[in-house]
Protein backbone atom coordinates (compact mmCIF):
# COMPACT_ATOMS: atom_id res chain seq x y z
CA UNK A 1 0.00 0.00 0.00
CA UNK A 2 1.40 3.46 -1.00
CA UNK A 3 1.62 6.06 2.25
CA UNK A 4 -0.81 9.11 1.84
CA UNK A 5 1.11 11.71 1.35
CA UNK A 6 1.74 14.65 4.00
CA UNK A 7 0.02 17.43 3.62
CA UNK A 8 1.98 20.49 5.71
CA UNK A 9 -0.75 22.48 7.17
CA UNK A 10 0.44 25.89 8.45
CA UNK A 11 -1.12 26.99 12.17
CA UNK A 12 -2.95 30.11 11.85
CA UNK A 13 -3.10 32.05 14.03
CA UNK A 14 -6.19 32.22 16.52
CA UNK A 15 -8.29 35.43 16.11
CA UNK A 16 -8.26 37.65 19.25
CA UNK A 17 -11.74 37.75 20.48
CA UNK A 18 -13.30 41.19 20.97
CA UNK A 19 -16.04 41.61 22.94
CA UNK A 20 -17.98 38.94 24.91
CA UNK A 21 -17.92 35.50 24.41
CA UNK A 22 -21.54 34.34 23.04
CA UNK A 23 -21.83 32.21 26.05
CA UNK A 24 -21.59 35.31 28.32
CA UNK A 25 -23.83 37.64 26.22
CA UNK A 26 -26.70 34.61 26.47
CA UNK A 27 -26.06 34.25 29.96
CA UNK A 28 -26.20 38.29 30.22
CA UNK A 29 -29.64 38.44 28.04
CA UNK A 30 -30.88 35.93 30.23
CA UNK A 31 -30.41 37.44 32.95
CA UNK A 32 -32.00 40.72 31.73
CA UNK A 33 -35.17 39.07 30.18
CA UNK A 34 -35.98 37.67 34.18
CA UNK A 35 -35.39 40.86 35.66
CA UNK A 36 -37.93 42.29 33.45
CA UNK A 37 -40.17 39.45 34.07
CA UNK A 38 -39.57 39.52 38.04
CA UNK A 39 -39.87 43.33 37.70
CA UNK A 40 -42.88 43.68 35.37
CA UNK A 41 -44.77 41.08 37.90
CA UNK A 42 -43.30 43.27 41.24
CA UNK A 43 -44.35 46.36 39.56
CA UNK A 44 -48.03 45.69 38.64
CA UNK A 45 -48.80 43.31 42.15
CA UNK A 46 -47.32 45.74 44.44
CA UNK A 47 -51.03 47.78 44.78
CA UNK A 48 -51.95 44.61 46.18
CA UNK A 49 -49.65 44.48 49.22
CA UNK A 50 -49.86 48.91 49.30
CA UNK A 51 -53.63 49.49 48.73
CA UNK A 52 -55.59 48.19 52.26
CA UNK A 53 -58.86 46.49 50.71
CA UNK A 54 -61.06 44.32 52.78
CA UNK A 55 -60.04 40.69 51.72
CA UNK A 56 -62.28 38.23 50.02
CA UNK A 57 -62.25 34.42 49.66
CA UNK A 58 -59.48 31.83 50.82
CA UNK A 59 -57.97 35.06 52.44
CA UNK A 60 -60.07 34.83 55.39
CA UNK A 61 -59.21 31.79 56.60
CA UNK A 62 -55.71 32.39 55.35
CA UNK A 63 -54.91 35.75 58.15
CA UNK A 64 -57.11 33.97 61.01
CA UNK A 65 -55.10 30.94 60.83
CA UNK A 66 -51.98 32.82 60.59
CA UNK A 67 -53.08 35.06 63.46
CA UNK A 68 -54.01 31.89 65.43
CA UNK A 69 -50.47 30.84 65.04
CA UNK A 70 -48.99 33.68 65.81
CA UNK A 71 -51.09 33.68 69.32
CA UNK A 72 -50.47 30.11 70.23
CA UNK A 73 -46.56 30.93 69.50
CA UNK A 74 -46.97 33.74 71.71
CA UNK A 75 -48.36 32.17 74.35
CA UNK A 76 -45.61 29.42 74.08
CA UNK A 77 -47.74 26.76 72.53
CA UNK A 78 -47.16 24.61 69.78
CA UNK A 79 -48.38 26.90 66.62
CA UNK A 80 -48.30 23.86 64.48
CA UNK A 81 -50.91 21.63 66.65
CA UNK A 82 -53.62 23.58 68.73
CA UNK A 83 -57.29 23.86 68.66
CA UNK A 84 -58.44 26.58 65.91
CA UNK A 85 -61.98 27.78 67.41
CA UNK A 86 -63.24 30.11 64.92
CA UNK A 87 -64.82 27.44 62.29
CA UNK A 88 -67.99 25.83 63.85
CA UNK A 89 -67.11 24.57 67.38
CA UNK A 90 -63.68 23.98 66.86
CA UNK A 91 -61.78 21.94 64.86
CA UNK A 92 -57.73 20.70 64.70
CA UNK A 93 -57.21 23.08 61.60
CA UNK A 94 -53.11 22.02 61.49
CA UNK A 95 -53.67 18.28 61.45
CA UNK A 96 -55.62 18.57 58.68
CA UNK A 97 -54.56 21.52 56.43
CA UNK A 98 -51.14 22.67 55.66
CA UNK A 99 -49.69 25.07 58.32
CA UNK A 100 -46.29 25.36 57.06
CA UNK A 101 -46.92 28.67 55.50
CA UNK A 102 -48.17 30.86 58.26
CA UNK A 103 -45.20 29.83 60.81
CA UNK A 104 -42.65 32.05 59.07
CA UNK A 105 -45.71 34.82 58.97
CA UNK A 106 -46.47 34.49 62.75
CA UNK A 107 -42.40 34.49 63.72
CA UNK A 108 -42.28 37.51 61.72
CA UNK A 109 -45.32 38.78 63.77
CA UNK A 110 -44.36 37.96 67.00
CA UNK A 111 -40.74 39.26 66.81
CA UNK A 112 -41.49 42.33 65.71
CA UNK A 113 -43.93 42.79 68.18
CA UNK A 114 -46.81 42.42 66.10
CA UNK A 115 -45.54 45.81 64.75
CA UNK A 116 -45.88 44.41 61.17
CA UNK A 117 -49.70 43.26 60.87
CA UNK A 118 -50.51 39.50 59.65
CA UNK A 119 -52.41 40.58 57.15
CA UNK A 120 -49.35 43.24 55.43
CA UNK A 121 -47.19 40.00 55.74
CA UNK A 122 -49.67 37.38 53.68
CA UNK A 123 -49.91 40.48 51.24
CA UNK A 124 -46.28 41.25 50.64
CA UNK A 125 -45.37 37.55 50.93
CA UNK A 126 -47.84 37.16 48.76
CA UNK A 127 -46.37 39.88 45.99
CA UNK A 128 -42.90 38.52 46.07
CA UNK A 129 -43.88 34.95 46.03
CA UNK A 130 -45.56 35.36 42.61
CA UNK A 131 -43.06 38.53 41.20
CA UNK A 132 -40.26 35.45 41.68
CA UNK A 133 -42.43 32.93 39.62
CA UNK A 134 -40.38 33.49 36.70
CA UNK A 135 -36.85 32.43 38.35
CA UNK A 136 -38.89 29.15 39.57
CA UNK A 137 -40.04 28.45 35.78
CA UNK A 138 -36.92 29.52 34.68
CA UNK A 139 -34.93 26.97 36.96
CA UNK A 140 -37.26 24.25 36.59
CA UNK A 141 -36.40 24.55 32.34
CA UNK A 142 -32.98 24.56 33.35
CA UNK A 143 -33.40 21.33 35.05
CA UNK A 144 -35.27 19.89 32.37
CA UNK A 145 -32.70 20.46 30.45
CA UNK A 146 -33.33 23.57 27.99
CA UNK A 147 -31.14 25.90 27.23
CA UNK A 148 -30.11 29.15 29.10
CA UNK A 149 -32.40 32.30 26.52
CA UNK A 150 -35.36 28.96 26.16
CA UNK A 151 -35.48 28.98 30.22
CA UNK A 152 -35.55 32.76 30.04
CA UNK A 153 -38.06 33.14 27.94
CA UNK A 154 -40.04 30.09 29.78
CA UNK A 155 -39.83 32.39 32.72
CA UNK A 156 -40.95 35.59 31.02
CA UNK A 157 -43.97 33.96 29.88
CA UNK A 158 -44.91 32.34 33.24
CA UNK A 159 -46.77 35.58 34.42
CA UNK A 160 -48.97 35.21 31.37
CA UNK A 161 -50.15 32.12 32.87
CA UNK A 162 -53.83 31.98 32.75
CA UNK A 163 -56.89 29.86 32.73
CA UNK A 164 -60.70 31.31 32.47
CA UNK A 165 -62.23 30.91 35.69
CA UNK A 166 -60.43 27.46 36.96
CA UNK A 167 -58.52 29.54 39.75
CA UNK A 168 -54.90 28.38 38.08
CA UNK A 169 -51.23 29.88 38.19
CA UNK A 170 -52.63 33.20 36.86
CA UNK A 171 -52.91 36.25 39.04
CA UNK A 172 -56.03 35.85 40.16
CA UNK A 173 -56.10 32.78 41.97
CA UNK A 174 -53.93 34.69 44.84
CA UNK A 175 -54.58 38.61 44.78
CA UNK A 176 -57.51 40.33 45.65
CA UNK A 177 -59.33 40.24 42.40
CA UNK A 178 -59.48 36.24 42.60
Amino acid sequence: MAALPSVDVEESETPVSRGMPELEIEHLIAYVVLLVAVGFSAFFLAPEATIRVQPLNDHILHITAAQHAASALSNGHDPTDSWFAQIGLGYPLFRHYQHLEYIPLAVINVLTGRAISIQALIDWSTVVMLSLFPLSVFWSMRRFGFGTLAGAFGGLAAPLLATNGLYGFDFASYVWRG
